[in-house]
């Protein structure tokens, strides 16, 4: 199971058509078949009842969707809270200090740490 395949299942989901899911998502219409077909196989049921005009979800694709989206949601937050990190907008610094350099450079160096990172510091305390 690929995110790309269960991406494709939700745009198909959200507008009830293959068609119109490829053109949201920039691909071709079969790119977009071929994706949920795949997924249908490897899950070992039918998501979609495709003797409708439009993509109407069998009651095995209605439990998948619903279990598919808090996925989906977890994925997205997921990296969001890694880009955060990435671009230091959020994290933990981790301070070692021995005994023989002593605490007296700390204020100081934090205020200009504060400084450079002032407008991504948490300023809660």
């Amino acid at each position: 199971m690929e995110l790309r395949q269960l991406e494709y299942f939700l745009m198909v989901c959200e507008v009830n058509s293959f068609t119109r899911a490829a053109e949201r998502l920039y691909v071709s219409q079969p790119a977009v078949t071929s994706a949920i077909k795949s997924l249908e196989d490897e899950l070992g049921i039918q998501l979609f009842d495709r003797t409708l005009k439009q993509a109407v979800l069998t009651s095995e694709g209605q439990v998948f969707y619903k279990h598919i989206q808090h996925v989906m949601h977890g994925v997205s937050q997921t990296l969001s809270e890694i880009d955060n990190l990435k671009n230091l907008n959020t994290g933990t610094i981790v301070l070692g200090i021995t005994p023989l350099a002593g605490i007296a450079p700390l204020p100081q160096q934090l205020a200009a740490f504060a400084e450079i990172y002032s407008d991504k510091t948490d300023r809660r305390g």
